[in-house]
Formats: structure tokens, sequence, C-alpha cells
């Protein structure tokens, strides 16, 4: 055969998007194709590929995978986790085949059993049982995803012996056809699977066509915003198609791409890197992704090509800049100057195709505005219209010449430049007075570019020069998508996600989040450099940010659920070098992770020791957080003393309460148990991405996870598991320690003028504030905040890294006047109790305040002072706000005013007041009437002043404001309902329900047997049953002691499974110290007492423990029909008798078979009920 070349594929996209066909063009090369001849006729197995006759070429019945018995789930998933793990884990893998031939076994008639028994003689290897046990049961496992594709890729591999049987009397390609039209019998009645068991279709290993077809038409059912969380690993299958031109995939992609403008923009910048990598991919998968792009250049229009130019411009510009700043001297001023050198060139390149043409369309517009004018108009005359008509076929000259905006039916969002990582942000402009450069090792820049939109936020972006990114973005995508695991199965962690694009070898974007600080910075500024070893550093800073009651609950309620699905998806990904500097907090509350340069357990080394020494980061002052979300959100009542279940005593006559840890820790076992139902989805994207030649990324990394996940276990041992975790994590001090020898490194650096990783040394001149540097890891920042204030370059040290000046400086002192132009100008803080500003329009026109008399409050940090509660009114509201404000703050408006409105009779007048304050006593009348004059000075006729920012924020309610005057909400007659109305909720517990995540209502179900306990208890019962029509109750008994118990009975009523989650308000009689607690469960339905006990371990010094241990019992019908579960908590004592807290006992008769009981159960503190 002789067939004609193509030219060379770098001029592939001026000719067809595909080259199946000989190229026929004279002159073109050719070539002579020999293909070997043989005497014997070769068949092929015929693929069925229509829907019609793939349901009528076998007729199959299949039944449901919740209709077997246990015995047989079990042996199914023993027998995908043997055949999925057969490489990666063998251990684990032969331990499954037992299991799963065990479980099989139990599950066969006898008749079965001794013909199953001699199958495992006959094969040759361990997991083709669990083949053999799949392809039994294989009509009944078309509903459960991760079986049929574990049954599917097994069998192509090795072949069932049901195939094999008639091998003397067929040949072998009748063996192969039937296995064929089996498989593609059973996919068509198989429910489409998650897009990470279908990529396991689309490996190396699996050949055959029919089924990579019918996997990729399942993937074309994803929309293309779910198909793009799979792009890099979809492409990465394309090299496992036999042929490119009958490739499935790269149809699917081109046709996303050609309706997409989104999906072609991630295509096309997935594929750069690979082609403009310096050690090229095998030449093979080079020429295919040659292909690809050529194809999608083809298909696409001229507004992508545009586009896509523009995109590489403006990387080719930021690469020389990264790389100058990079090697120039480590000077400051050097190092600026390069740097706003080249941002300027970039910014006037970028705005010249934008400006021109706007201005070309102005002119146009105007000049025909104006002809049109002068035509309608009877006093212009011929020679003044002729003029204006020669003008007019000039512009139509230059618009003809510009009609690029009519022919291509552009609009000015095609003039822009669209980011490569979102090309839903859209720019013309860099704010060059806004960028800048991380002081580490690789210098990358932090550019702030202008929205397109008017009125839209700056956003910001890195760009990094020198490190390989595409781990990064690696673990990025493994985030989101158990972050969408967890959404599916309906638990919203709150998780934040940015974005992570290599585009060539160690290049590319980060995107930057925006209102959030390093836990670093939050623990220097609540104590310094020994902030890491104090505790509520985190829980005041949140409360700076957030200023009323329900913004600071949903911040807690926040952290709690962001906390937990970081410590679960770092634990897995074995994500290390946690420092303070690589762990965010939003203002919101969300916590989230940056830099994953140190992944699947490998971790960061100090001189020889590591420094990661706990599973994740989990520390003493975010336990105080959690402790604060069990008094402010589940409302729980104060003047308790009591600790949390980890050892940890929040000091004495503390008021927290333990339920914010048990929900932690619900949270996290329910977040990592969902994590290991999906596991196979994780474990084929990460199979699928070896290939990718990621750096750090090879074999061992998939085994870590596996071994983090503990597929061998079930949930029970699971969430037991990782309790231990967490315990271990909260007893352990490497963490802190950590934190501050990494803090004292860093004012290392910056004392040797090397500044602080993080942020750029700027030089000021002699007229600007001192600039304050601080340090951040590599691959983030979030302090630099800068305002430009005539024309000079300011920096704060704050966390704001939305463009917006903030001042983080949170203590009540009035602020000094170095730093005064930055507190009033620009939308950042102006005073040191409010981080927020607030103007006229935001809150409405003050009408009048009244003042009271000076009262004593005593604050969250026991400080008492006297503040004066003043009723602020506005127009058209029939409910005044009430602030509390104290001389010190006083004296802070005052310092505003005379920064601000120097020259005004207010400012003057309020001096004059303020004088004569500070000369009298607090508590008496006349300080009620100097500070009611004050007040009535700034509402004066003096529209600028009393309109002004500074007096609207100073009067705003913030989080103290609301909880003070809910203590004075008593005293001042107010009821709920009146409450309720208040401008900016003085009582939140109403707008919260609607909010925050439903108040545990798990109230002891009603009685079976009239209750044993004394008198005094008769408010609740001893005996328990599990009706389900008994469930409502109104017992109040929210703060009595109990225990949390999961309650499971198998379904042929042959097993219990007791788990013992929490307990709660377990406090020792006549003491304050918290309890040494421990669990006892006793099964009583005859046998001896001693041989059905079981035990917990101890909890030290905890009033709410958790344990999440389970117990389980083999159990006969006199069990069921006469038994009870007896559950008793204790005190453990070193020398004496143990203490008990009280019992309860459960009827078993009333546990469903099948069915899961989880409730609170009150305990009996009688001492004539315990044994």
């Amino acid at each position: 055969m002789i067939v004609g070349l193509w030219p060379p594929s770098e001029l592939m996209h001026e000719y067809r998007p595909t080259w199946s066909q000989s190229n026929s063009s004279p002159g073109c090369p050719v070539v002579q194709l020999c293909f070997p001849e043989y005497q014997y006729e070769i068949e092929f197995p015929v693929i069925i590929q229509s829907e019609s006759e793939l349901e009528n070429s076998n007729e199959i019945q299949v039944s449901s995978f919740h209709s077997l018995c246990s015995n047989a789930k079990q042996s199914i998933n023993e027998a995908k986790s043997a055949i999925f793990m057969q490489i990666l884990n063998p251990e684990l893998s032969f331990k499954s085949v037992d299991g799963c031939l065990m479980a099989y076994s139990a599950a066969s008639s006898s008749v079965h059993l001794s013909k199953q028994q001699e199958l495992a003689c006959y094969l040759p290897c361990p997991p083709a049982i669990a083949i053999e046990v799949l392809w039994n049961l294989r009509y009944s496992i078309c509903d459960v995803p991760d079986a049929m594709i574990a049954f599917v890729i097994s069998c192509l591999v090795s072949w069932p012996q049901a195939t094999r049987q008639n091998l003397k009397s067929y040949t072998d390609k009748w063996c192969w056809q039937k296995l064929l039209k089996e498989i593609y019998s059973l996919l068509a009645v198989t429910p489409v699977p998650y897009p990470g068991l279908i990529l396991r279709l689309l490996s190396s290993d699996v050949a055959d066509q029919g089924i990579r077809h019918w996997a990729t038409r399942a993937l074309s059912l994803l929309s293309s915003d779910n198909l793009l969380l799979y792009l890099p690993q979809i492409i990465e299958a394309v090299n496992h198609d036999l042929y490119l031109d009958y490739s499935g995939l790269v149809s699917l992609l081109l046709y996303r791409a050609a309706f997409s403008m989104r999906f072609a923009n991630s295509l096309y910048w997935y594929l750069y890197p690979m082609l403009h990598h310096p050690q090229p991919l095998s030449e093979w998968k080079l020429q295919r992704f040659r292909f690809i792009q050529a194809a999608l250049y083809w298909n696409a229009n001229s507004r992508l090509h545009a586009m896509w130019k523009r995109q590489e411009e403006m990387i080719n510009h930021l690469s020389v800049t990264a790389t100058k700043v990079k090697q120039a001297r480590p000077n400051a001023s050097v190092r600026e100057n390069i740097l706003y050198t080249h941002l300027k060139r970039f910014m006037s390149e970028l705005s010249k195709s934008y400006h021109d043409i706007s201005s070309s369309s102005s002119h146009i517009e105007t000049t025909d505005k104006n002809i049109s004018m002068l035509r309608s108009n009877s006093w212009a005359d011929d020679q003044l219209i002729s003029d204006f008509s020669k003008l007019d076929s000039e512009w139509s000259r230059n618009k003809s010449a510009d009609n690029i905006l009519s022919e291509y039916q552009l609009s000015q969002y095609d003039l822009g430049l669209r980011m490569p990582y979102n090309p839903g942000l859209i720019t013309h402009r860099l704010d060059i007075t806004a960028c800048s450069y991380f002081t580490s090792f690789t210098c990358p820049l932090r550019l702030v570019f202008h929205a397109l939109d008017a009125g839209t936020e700056p956003f910001m972006v890195m760009f990094k020069v020198g490190d390989d990114l595409r781990l990064d973005s690696l673990i990025c995508q493994l985030t989101f998508l158990m972050d969408r695991i967890w959404l599916d199965a309906g638990l919203d962690l709150r998780m934040i996600h940015f974005r992570i694009l290599p585009t060539e070898e160690q290049k590319g974007f980060i995107e930057l989040v925006s209102e959030c600080s390093t836990l670093r910075q939050i623990q220097q500024q609540g104590g310094g450099l020994t902030g890491p070893f104090k505790e509520g550093v985190i829980t005041k800073w949140l409360q700076s940010q957030n200023i009323t009651e329900l913004d600071y609950k949903r911040a807690l309620d926040n952290f709690l659920r962001s906390l937990a699905g970081c410590c679960v998806a770092t634990y897995i990904l074995g994500v290390g070098d946690r420092h303070n500097d690589n762990i965010m907090i939003r203002y919101s509350g969300h916590v989230f992770h940056v830099d994953f340069s140190k992944v699947f357990g490998n971790s960061q080394t100090f001189a020889g020791i590591k420094r990661d020494r706990v599973p994740f980061v989990l520390t003493q002052d975010m336990l105080h957080v959690l402790n604060t979300y069990s008094k402010d959100v589940t409302n729980l009542p104060y003047g308790v003393n009591n600790s949390s279940g980890f050892g940890y005593t929040p000091g004495h006559g503390s008021s927290h309460s333990q339920q914010g840890v048990q929900i932690f820790i619900d949270r996290c076992c329910e977040a990592y148990n969902l994590l290991r139902h999906r596991s196979y989805q994780l474990i084929s994207l990460l199979e699928l991405s070896l290939s990718m030649n990621i750096p750090g990324l090879n074999r061992d990394c998939i085994r870590f996870v596996l071994r983090a996940l503990r597929l061998e276990l079930n949930d029970q041992e699971a969430s037991q598991y990782f309790t231990e975790l967490v315990r271990k994590t909260l007893h352990s001090k490497s963490s802190s320690l950590n934190f501050f020898v990494h803090g004292l490194a860093q004012v290392k650096q910056a004392s040797h003028g090397g500044g602080v990783s993080g942020t750029n040394t700027n030089a000021s001149d002699n007229n600007s504030p001192p600039i304050i540097n601080n340090q951040f890891d590599n691959h983030w920042n979030t302090d630099n905040n800068i305002n430009n204030n005539n024309n000079k370059r300011v920096n704060n040290n704050n966390s704001n890294i939305s463009g917006k000046l903030v001042n983080d400086s949170k203590t009540r002192s009035p602020p000094t006047i170095s730093n005064s132009l930055s507190n009033y100008t620009g939308t950042g803080q102006i005073f040191s109790f409010n981080p927020k500003r607030f103007t006229n329009d935001s809150d409405g026109t003050i009408d009048a305040i009244v003042v009271e008399t000076a009262v004593k409050k005593k604050t969250d940090d026991k400080h008492s002072d006297y503040y004066f509660p003043m009723n602020v009114w506005r127009e058209n509201c029939r409910v005044p706000t009430r602030v509390y404000r104290r001389v010190s703050d006083l004296e802070e408006l005052e310092t505003r005013l005379q920064e601000r409105f120097p020259n005004s009779a207010v400012t003057k007048t309020v001096s004059h007041i303020m004088n004569a304050l500070n000369s009298i006593s607090i508590s008496s009348t006349r300080s009620q009437d100097h500070v009611q004059s004050l007040t009535d000075s700034l509402l004066s006729d003096d529209d600028i002043v009393s309109k002004s920012a500074i007096v609207y924020t100073f009067f705003h309610s913030v989080l103290f404001d609301e909880r003070f005057t809910a203590e004075d909400m008593p005293s001042q007659g107010l009821t709920t309902s009146t409450s309720s109305s208040l401008i900016n909720c003085w009582s939140s517990s109403s707008p919260l329900q609607d909010y925050l995540p439903e108040k545990s209502k798990e109230y002891t179900t009603p009685l079976l047997i009239p209750s044993l306990s004394s008198s005094s208890l008769s408010s609740f019962h001893l005996f328990h049953n599990n009706s389900d029509d008994l469930l409502k109750s109104t017992y109040k008994v929210d703060h009595l002691p109990a225990v949390h118990i999961q309650l499971y009975l198998s379904e042929n009523s042959r097993r219990l499974d007791v788990l013992i989650k929490h307990a709660r308000c377990l406090y020792i009689p006549g003491s304050n110290e918290p309890p040494d607690v421990y669990v006892k469960v006793y099964l009583l339905s005859g046998r001896r007492r001693k041989t059905t006990k079981h035990k917990t371990n101890i909890v030290r010094r905890s009033s709410f423990p958790s344990f999440n241990i389970t117990f389980s019992y083999d159990l006969i019908p006199n069990d069921i029909q006469c038994g009870f579960i007896e559950v008793s908590a204790w005190h453990s004592v070193h020398i004496g008798e143990n203490i008990p807290f009280g019992q309860i006992y459960i009827q078993l008769k009333s546990i469903r078979p099948g069915h899961v009981y989880s409730n609170w159960y009150i305990l009996c503190s009688d001492p004539a009920c315990l044994s």
C-alpha cells in the first residue's frame, strides 16, 4: 500500500482536523506500507454497538444487591477489594480473598459448598476466587458500580471457570465471544457509575473497544463543568486508546470544546504545558497531543485564537518579569524597580488594544450624533455640513479599518484579557501600585487585576517561576473531589478551594483567596512569639472580625465544619510541612491549607528531625474554638466547670462545653467513612495519574493513601480509629512547638534584612509610615494590603488580600497619629473595636442618640470596665439600636475627628467635652450629661461630620453590644418578641434557627417498664425501648447525664453491635475536678454476668468524653426475647472504689433487625439501681 504523508505537525492547524486519509496532493512524500500475509483466515469477535442489538443479544434477569443475604454482600465486597488491591496491597488482597471464600461458602448451600471447595483447589491463584464469586453473583451486582467495574476488569484478564468448562468441545473463539456478550449485556443494564470508576475502564489494561466505548458514553452523560473535574485524567486516558482517529474520548473532548468556551480554554491549557515541556514525552504521546491541539485550534473561532494569543503573551511577559526579579540582587529597591518597570511595559501592551478600539468606537458615535444634530437644525449652512460630512467619511474609513467588532460580532468583553485558570475573570488593567513579590526563594509575583465590569472588586493571582506546580494542582483536584463526595452524601463541610494552573515547566498561576489571614499572623497578634502556646487567640480573632452575633456564630460553625474537612483530607493525602504559615483562616471562619509540596507522607525535616509528628494539625487554640462553639452555638447552660474529652481543661470556672468537640469528631468520622466508601474512585484517579510524569507521584503514594483509608476496617472500627487519631493529636504539643520554632526562624530572617517570606520589603520614603513585613509560605500570601494615598505606597500589617486596606490592630487603645491616614481613607478599618466601616447609605440616617448612665460590664476576658449605654434612633425604625461605648472609645473617636476634620467646629467641641469628661468620675450623672452633649454635637448642622463614615461606624452595633444588650434585656423590660425586632438582631436565636444546624434533640425514648429511680428523677426512666411509634418526647433532658449509644442488630438477629459514642454532663459529686470516665456494657439474658462484660478505655479529665468504641455480641433466640443491654458510666479512682454516674437498660426485642438506632440515653444516678 502506498500512502501520501501530511506536512509536519507544526503546520497541521492549517489543514484538516483529521489525518486518517492519505494525502493525495501532488508533490507530497509517499511511503509504501507492507503488511504480513497469513495462509489462514483471521477472525475477530463481533462487537455489538447498537442498543437494540445489545438488549436483544442476551436476555438476562438481574436482581438487586440489597436482596442478597449479608454473607453474599460481604463476599462481593471482599471480592472487589481483592481485585482492586491485587497490585497495590497484596497482603490486603490475600486477606480479602480468604474473607470472600468464607463469606461465599457460608452463603451457599451444602451441595454448592462442596463444589466451591473443589473449585478453590483447582484455581491457580487466589484472586481467581474473587473472580468466580463475582461471576456467580454477576446478576446481583449491576447496582453496585465498584463491584461491576472489578468484575469487568478481572474477567478480561482471567476468564471465569464457567467459560472454560466446554473448552474441549468448543474453540477459544467461541468462549471469548460468549464472555464478551455476557459482559456487554451486564453493562447495558448497569447504572452509570461514578466518574472515577469509569476512568478505571479507560486505563491501559482495558483494551476491549466495546468496554471503552461504554465508558466513554458514560462520561458523555456528565455536564461540561463536571467533566472538567476529571480533565487531566481523561486527557491521559487518550494515550491508552488504540486508534486516535476512532477515539471516542477525543471526539467527546472536541465536541464539548466546540460548545463551551470554558471547556475549550481548560483543554488548551492542559495540553499546552505537555507540548512545551523541556523534557518531552514519548514521541507517540507528543504526536497525539499535537493532533488534539491542532484539532482544537481548527475548530475554534477567531475569538478563542485571539484569547489564547493574549494569554500566551501575558505568560511570556510575566515569566520574564519573575525571572528578572528572582535574578536581581536581594535588595528591595532594586527588585521593586525591576518589577515596576516590567509591569508598566506589560500594562501598556495590555490596555493598548482595548483603549484604541474603545476610543475609536466613542469617536464614531460622537461624530454620527453631531452630524445628525447639524442636519436637523436650520441654522447650519451647507459648508458646515459638508465639512462634517468629510469628517464622517474619514471616520467611516477608520471604522471599516477597525471593523473587527462588527464583522465577528465581538463585544467589549472580547477585548479584555481572560485569565487562563478561569476565563470568567476578564481584566483590562493591572493595578501596578498594588502588585508586589514574595521574598521567598523563588520570588513569586503577586498580581492585582481590575475586572472589566465596573464595580467589581479586584482579583489577585500569584505567578510563580521555579517550582513544578503539577503536584499541587493534583492535590487541589483531589481535595475538591473529596468535597464533592461529601456534598453528594449531604455533608457540607464548607471547604475553601482555589485553582492552580501549571503553564510550562516550573511556571504557573495560583489563585489567591481574599479576606483571610495566616494562623501565624493570628497567633502573633494575640500572643506574640508565644502565641502558639496560648489558648483563645483564634476565638478572639474571630470575634473581632465578626461584629454581629449572627456572623460570629456562623463563623464558629464554618470553623468547625471546615476544620473537620481539612483534618480528614490532609490525613488521607499525607500533607506535610504544616507550619502556621501554611494554614489560613478566612474572616468568615473557614479554614483551609496551602502549599502542598510535601504530600503522601513526605514530611518536612529540620536538622534530621521530623517536624510533622502528628497525623494532622489540631491545636489547643483550635480546640478552644470548638469549646466556644458549644457555649455560643448549641446554647448550653453556663456556669458549669467541665473539660473536653481529650484531657484539655479550659481553666478554673470555665463554662465551656464539650459538645462542640463531639460534633467535630462525628463530622470527622462521617467524612472519613464517606471517603472510604468511595475509595476506589480516588485510587483510580491516582493510578491514571501515574503515567503523567508528575514529580513525587509514584505507586508508593497510592499505597500510602490506601493505608490511611484503612479499608480492612468496618465503619464503626474506622470511627474508633479516627477518634484515637484526634485524641493523639490533642495530647501532642509538637504542632505548637513547630509553630514556635517556625516563628523564631522568620523573625531571625527578617532581622537580617531578608524580609519575611510572603511580602515584599518595600523601600519607603521618609514621609511614609514604617513598613511591617510578615512571612508566608512560598506558595501563598494574604498579608500585603496596599493603599495608594497621595501617591505614597503604604503597607499595613493585615490579612485582607482583596485589595482593601484593613488595620488588624484589635486593641482598645486609640491608634497613633502615624497610621492615621490609613484608618479613615479607602475602605478599611477606622476603629480598633470595629474591623469594618459603615456609612449613612448602609445603616440609615441617625435621628437621635440617647445616652444612659455608665454601667460596669465584664468582657469575655474577665476584664471589667464602665460603658455608656446609648440608644441610637434611625429614620423609619421604631426600635433603637443599643450600643455600649467606653471613655477610651470616645477618645479614639476624638482622635479620628481631629485627623479627618481638624478645622471643624464639631471637632473643637468634642475636644472640649472630652477634657471636661476626663476630669470627673465616670459613674456620676455629670459624665452622662457630658457624653449626651458630645453625641448631640456630632449630630449638629455640620452634615459633613454628622454623616461621615467615622460617626456611623462608631455607632454601629458590634458583637459585644449585642451580648450586653441581651444581658440587660430583663432589666430593660424587653420581651422576646420585642428583641427580635431590634436592628442588628439583639437576640439572635430566632434567625439562627434557619441557618445553623438543627439543635440536638435526641431525647431518651419513652418507657416500657416503670422507673426504678428515685422520685427526684421521675422526669425520665431507667428502662428504654426503641419503638418507632414512641420517638417523640417532651422531656427536657439536654443537660442531664447521658450516654450516646448506637445499636445495630443484624438481619438474621444473630449479632448485636453496641457503639459507645459520647457521654455528657458527667460530674463528680462534691468536686470541681473533671472525672476519668469509662463505660461498661453487659448483656443480661441469663448468661453469667462477667462473661458478657465489655469496658471502654479511660478518658482522663473529661466530663464530656468521646469513645467511638464498638462491642459485639453473638446472640441466640433467647437473648432477643428476654435480654437487656446494661450500660453504665464510671469515674475511675486510683485508690478505693470507682464512682458510678448512672446506668441504663435497653430491651433487645425493641430493636428491629437491620436498622440502626442512635440516641442519647439518660443515666439513672440512684445508687440503689447500681450493682
